[in-house]
């Protein structure tokens, strides 16, 4: 009986709270947060809200979704119910917009009445064991209803379809069955198209046909038909005029187009093909363009031929495609195809990828079409062996002198046999090694009187040198070898030498630290445009090289020499253009680290406000407006070439060979990448720039279009600030054997460094503490770098280094939880420069070995700890006006320039906390001395571990302490006034507000000493 009534009461608890959690109203389901599993719907719902499982990040479900006010709304941020696993529709009649969409757990669905399905409702769902979709009473289908459903195999459409909009299958590469099976549907399955039922459009095409000829009725392809099919390489249409916007965006394997009536062309048809031969449209005799400027037609290239109808076409078509061929005619023939076979010899040594441009992928044996640029790499194992050479149909060719592994036939004109050989690695050690500090010093090796590079293999028995050589102003510090735990640690024997000669019997890693001279300054310098030179001197006359560390204070002369034909454009002084236009600059009394930089001109040279300015083959800079394409002239784009400029959208043209740090700092209006594709060095998906083989993530837009971004597979390297000023992302996702994303965040996974962290807090939003995943060990550089979102951080525990710019410019943050990471050893140069807002940030006592160059500039902290044993760079605390205390644990003062604390706005005041015996020594120190109050702590001098029993935690203004045996504790504030005393038997609740103190702790004999931040 009491087993009976406790199911009663559990089954009458179950049903009365999923009554609750569904929101049901006039027949359409809102809303149903707790949904897991496998779902019904209930009878009488007959239609499915909106947005119905995106969860707002409110907590909210459900809604419509309003366009730009819900956008600026703090709970316009969703995320997906991928709990739910099957749904049964049951009487749903109606699926509404983006319903499920990212609803990645779903695997089956029965929808035996559903008609209507909206906009995006299942976009997405890309669960594995999503490969069946039937539709027995469909009618009308939405705009990329099932965009992205990846493993999709079998669709079968079996109501009266009345309306299809566009291509709702997009970017579906598996399916192989298709079928409409009602015939009074307005559509009908022909030949790899659906068409419409008078066959005179063609809606979508399928994906995993080489050639579709359409019927000769067809005279309109829609737009996004054939958008992302991957295995199209040709297409007929013999009776086709009207081509939609984005037809067939990134179809790669697209050569051949044979539409000779061919009239009018969509935005971006073609857009982002890199392989296309012939296009056909020799029967148009009034074809003037392909669309508005032909930015719907392929891109130019030399390997493509178009045919057209007369000299007319031909002369309009020559203003815009200079490298392909234009022919009067039809084409005589379909294009040859050659077969290419490819290996790697010894066998096992390794293996061979091959591409042609798109990317398309080619596998050993497959054709080519003649005039194809195929690309090969050899991936070999480098443990074993090592790359010698490649043999082309018997013969040895050179291959990319910077990269040999890699071959390139520019255009294939036959069938090809092609080897990649490599030799096997004899017996011994392989030794990694580089300057921990670049700017300050190289590391070179030498192996029986030939250069040795890092990662070669030192065969047994043999030795090596190593030459240390610091910049002029430099010296040899450390050498840091890695141990079994990965981390690098210095060698006491080594310290300050500058040569090692070794005979490994392991494989070895290391690093070599250099550092400036004590009270010297870092002078960098160069030339951009490549249009001349520059040199620097002191006003004694006294040459400076670039990078080189001088004594501060010193008065600097740079000379300008631009070559013939060429005037001084500009001068950069710290990324500042100057008025002066001189060749000589006189910059006196240098007390910081300088960069300068020149710019030369062209004799004449007069820039418009918005014109690009262009030295030799490089961008300089572009005040850009709207949308633009990146001129032919140009091969390098600087770093910050577009800095707040205007840009919407860019077009990077197929000259372009590199791009510079942070290119699109502050533009926030760049919604559009595009890379033509003929470039060889990038290429150009959603939106992002990304290497030409797929493998490094470039640049996101900054107003990218989209919530969510998707790291492809393929990435496994992402470029320093990809992601920085892109603040519409909220959360990445995606990963594979390099990154992985956590809660929206990139992870790199073979250092646990997080490499962005996306603006998760909307406008207005309650300042929660954030949590970082607790096995990160380094915050990478920009990862939160100009992120105006997070206000309160907690490091975990483990964390090792924050970068250089980890947070600069993180105007928002308030506080930063960091006293708990005893593993922290770094805080890199300008690493919270201009956090405006920065009040907290309590340093552990020791551990942390380096604080960098400006690295706490311009922050609001009120107390700081200098940690034990630490170094300190260059203007690490200037512009911190609001200290008005510092706690120096060490016994030593350590180093500082004599301005460290000079900008401390009520220095008077402001007190310097010092270990006991030390306040005579700080009172002397260049940097110290400027404290009018110095104190001497007994507390600070002590070396003590607190017991891992007792445990200090703060909630809110709460501290918390626990883990105690009958404890006397005292609290003090930082002004020495006592707060709390009182006996403990176990644990204890302090509500003492928020700030800075000191906890005493008496028990067992012991006295322990703990400064807390709450």
């Amino acid at each position: 009986m009491k087993k009976i009534t406790l199911f009663f009461l559990f089954s009458l608890i179950t049903i009365t709270f999923g009554i609750k959690a569904q929101n049901i109203q006039n027949g359409v389901l809102i809303s149903w947060p707790m949904a897991t599993g496998d779902i019904k719907m209930p009878d009488e719902v007959v239609e499915i809200a909106p947005n119905c499982f995106y969860e707002s990040e409110g907590g909210d479900w459900g809604g419509e979704d309003n366009g730009w006010e819900s956008a600026t709304k703090p709970n316009a941020l969703r995320t997906s119910n991928n709990e739910i696993t099957s749904v049964d529709f049951n009487n749903v009649r109606k699926i509404g917009k983006e319903a499920f969409k990212e609803c990645k757990g779903l695997k089956t669905v029965k929808m035996p009445l559903v008609e209507e399905i909206g906009e995006e409702a299942f976009a997405s769902c890309d669960n594995s064991n999503f490969t069946t979709l039937e539709l027995p009473a469909i009618k009308s289908l939405g705009k990329n209803a099932f965009f992205s459903c990846s493993a999709l195999k079998k669709v079968i459409l079996g109501g009266i379809v009345e309306k299809i909009e566009k291509n709702p299958f997009n970017n579906n590469p598996h399916i192989v069955e298709f079928k409409i099976t009602n015939p009074q549907s307005e559509y009908i399955v022909s030949e790899g198209a659906v068409l419409s039922k008078d066959k005179t459009q063609a809606v979508i095409l399928l994906p995993h046909f080489e050639k579709i000829t359409l019927p000769n009725e067809t005279t309109t392809i829609a737009e996004g038909a054939g958008q992302n099919v991957k295995t199209l390489k040709t297409i007929i249409g013999k009776s086709v005029k009207n081509i939609g916007e984005n037809s067939f965006l990134s179809a790669d394997a697209l050569e051949s187009i044979y539409l000779p009536q061919l009239k009018d062309v969509g935005f971006f048809a073609f857009g982002q093909i890199g392989g296309i031969k012939l296009v056909d449209i020799h029967e148009s005799e009034q074809f003037t363009a392909f669309g508005n400027y032909n930015n719907g037609g392929p891109s130019d290239n030399s390997s493509m031929t178009i045919y057209v109808a007369n000299a007319t076409v031909k002369t309009a078509l020559e203003k815009h495609y200079k490298k392909a061929q234009i022919k009067i005619g039809a084409p005589e023939t379909e294009l040859q195809k050659y077969r290419v076979n490819f290996r790697v010899e010894p066998q096992g040594a390794g293996f061979i990828e091959a591409w042609l441009s798109g990317p398309v992928t080619v596998q050993s044996g497959d054709e080519v079409t003649e005039g194809s640029t195929l690309k090969m790499e050899c991936r070999y194992d480098f443990v074993t062996y090592e790359f010698s050479h490649w043999m082309v149909n018997g013969k040895k060719v050179e291959s990319d002198a910077q990269n040999p592994k890699v071959l390139e036939i520019k255009s294939v004109q036959s069938e090809l046999d092609i080897v990649a050989h490599c030799n096997k690695l004899p017996e011994g050690n392989r030794i990694f090694f580089k300057s921990a500090t670049p700017a300050g010093g190289t590391l070179t090796a030498v192996m029986d009187g030939k250069e040795f590079k890092s990662s070669d293999i030192v065969p047994t028995g043999k030795s090596v040198t190593f030459t240390a050589t610091p910049t002029k102003g430099y010296i040899v510090t450390d050498w840091l070898f890695e141990n079994s735990e990965g981390k690098y640690i210095e060698n006491e024997e080594l310290k300050g030498k500058t040569t090692w000669t070794v005979t490994p019997t392991e494989s070895i890693d290391f690093l070599v630290r250099f550092e400036r001279n004590e009270g010297s300054v870092v002078i960098r310098y160069s030339e951009l445009s490549g249009n001349g030179s520059l040199s620097a001197r002191t006003s004694e006359g006294t040459s400076v090289a670039n990078g080189e560390a001088i004594a501060k204070g010193k008065n600097l002369i740079f000379t300008a020499s631009p070559k013939n034909g060429y005037k001084v454009g500009a001068w950069l002084v710290n990324n500042e253009e100057q008025t002066e236009t001189d060749k000589e600059l006189r910059i006196d009394n240098v007390t910081g680290d300088l960069t300068v930089h020149l710019v030369c001109y062209e004799e004449g040279h007069q820039a418009g406000d918005h014109a690009p300015v262009i030295e030799g083959n490089t961008l300089i800079k572009w005040d850009a407006i709207g949308d633009v394409v990146i001129p032919d002239n140009v091969k390098h784009i600087a770093d910050f070439a577009f800095k707040s400029s205007n840009l919407t959208g860019l077009t990077l043209s197929a000259q372009v060979e590199s791009i510079g740090e942070l290119p699109f700092m502050f533009c926030g209006q760049l919604k559009k990448l595009v890379v033509d594709a003929q470039n060889q060095h990038f290429t150009s998906i959603n939106n992002a720039i990304y290497s030409k083989d797929g493998k490094e993530l470039v640049q996101v837009a900054t107003a990218y279009p989209q919530e969510v971004f998707s790291l492809p597979a393929s990435v496994e390297k992402i470029r320093t600030g990809a992601f920085t000023f892109a603040i519409p992302i909220k959360k990445i996702e995606g990963g594979n054997n390099f990154f992985e994303t956590i809660d929206g965040m990139l992870v790199r996974k073979s250092d646990r460094a997080l490499i962005h962290y996306p603006s998760f807090v909307q406008p207005g939003q309650k300042a929660e503490l954030i949590q970082l995943p607790t096995d990160i060990k380094k915050i990478e550089k920009y990862a939160f770098g100009f992120n105006f979102a997070p206000q309160r951080l907690e490091l975990p525990e483990g964390i090792e280094e924050l970068a250089d710019f980890a947070f600069i410019g993180a105007a928002n943050l308030t506080e930063l939880k960091i006293n708990h990471c005893k593993a922290l050893k770094r805080i890199g140069d300008f690493c919270f420069k201009a956090c405006f807002k920065l009040a907290s940030l309590d340093l552990p006592g020791k551990g942390v070995t380096y604080i960098g160059e400006e690295a706490l500039q311009g922050t609001a902290i009120l107390s700081l700890n200098i940690p034990k044993d630490v170094k300190i760079g260059a203007n690490a605390f200037r512009g911190c006006q609001s200290i008005a205390n510092v706690f120096s644990y060490n016994m030593v003062p350590p180093v500082l320039d004599d301005l460290a604390f000079s900008d401390i706005a009520e220095i008077e005041v402001a007190t310097l906390h010092v270990p006991k015996g030390t306040k005579e020594a700080y009172s002397k120190a260049l940097g110290w001395k400027i404290f009018k109050n110095i104190v001497e702590e007994e507390w600070l001098s002590v070396e003590q571990t607190i017991p891992t029993h007792i445990l200090f935690a703060s909630q809110g203004e709460v501290l918390n302490i626990s883990g105690l045996n009958d404890a006397l504790i005292i609290v003090y504030n930082i002004e020495g006034k006592k707060l709390v005393e009182e006996r403990v038997l176990e644990s204890t609740s302090l509500p003492i507000g928020r700030g800075h103190y000191i906890v005493v702790i008496s028990q067992e004999g012991k006295r322990i000493v703990k400064k807390i931040t709450l």
